[in-house]
């Protein structure tokens, strides 16, 4: 069944982010290396890292501990969390899994708009600690 993109969540190194969040895109892949050698018949190819990225658009906010504020703070941070909930209002479930990673901050952009247009701000969060990216379905 299809699903409608309403009321994600997102909270970024512990701030809840979700009342500002306009648009948000998880893309995950992982390193695949072709390790064929001469005498196969057909490809071989291995697994490698796993790599994850957040991008988010956000209505601009420059209040203390909201859009702005936090994600300034992040510039040159080793290393933190981002969680992401297809519905941000309902506890993880199967239906409703929990995405979490370590991420740094790639780039920010913002403020931006145009004359007469909300203010926005983007981000792209990047894998970063080693760690994989885990899809929790538990209410705890």
């Amino acid at each position: 069944m299809a699903e409608q993109i309403a009321k994600v969540g997102i909270v970024v190194n512990s701030v809840d982010l979700t009342d500002h969040l306009k648009s948000v895109e998880l893309t995950y892949n992982q390193e695949i290396h072709d390790i064929t050698a001469m005498d196969d018949e057909a490809r071989d190819r291995l697994v490698g890292f796993q790599d994850y990225t957040v991008t988010a658009t956000y209505n601009a906010d420059f209040v203390a501990g909201s859009v702005d504020a936090t994600h300034f703070s992040l510039m040159g941070n080793t290393g933190f969390t981002v969680t992401m909930r297809a519905r941000s209002s309902a506890n993880r479930s199967t239906t409703n899994p929990e995405y979490q990673g370590t991420y740094i901050l790639q780039d920010g952009i913002g403020p931006a708009g145009s004359a007469g247009d909300p203010m926005e701000q983007s981000y792209t969060y990047v894998a970063s600690g080693g760690s994989a990216l885990s899809r929790l379905t538990s209410s705890t």
